[in-house]
């Protein structure tokens, strides 16, 4: 593996930054996929491959899109939690 230089650390800090909370970035809104194992055996592995597919596609970076772990609501899974700026997040389940 090559020596980092300072640009990547920066570069790393930077992207670190930014990703760390909704209100602090440049962030309209935040996509949250529940991966807890419950989750991905309920096809949150397949609704993270789409969304990030359709990320691309749009070519959306004003907002975050984010995995975490298991919800609590393992008969709901899948769940996608949605945070919009200045709204109540919004929860989708199966």
């Amino acid at each position: 593996m090559p020596k980092l230089t300072i640009d990547d650390l920066k570069k790393i800090r930077d992207d670190s930054r930014k990703e760390l909370y909704l209100r602090e970035g440049n962030y309209r809104g935040k996509v949250i996929v529940h991966m807890g194992t419950c989750g991905i055996a309920a096809g949150a592995r397949e609704i993270v491959n789409a969304l990030l597919d359709e990320f691309d596609k749009r070519k959306l970076t004003d907002i975050m899109f984010t995995t975490s772990g298991c919800a609590g609501l393992c008969s709901e899974e899948p769940m996608i939690t949605v945070e919009i700026e200045g709204a109540a997040p919004v929860l989708y389940r199966e």
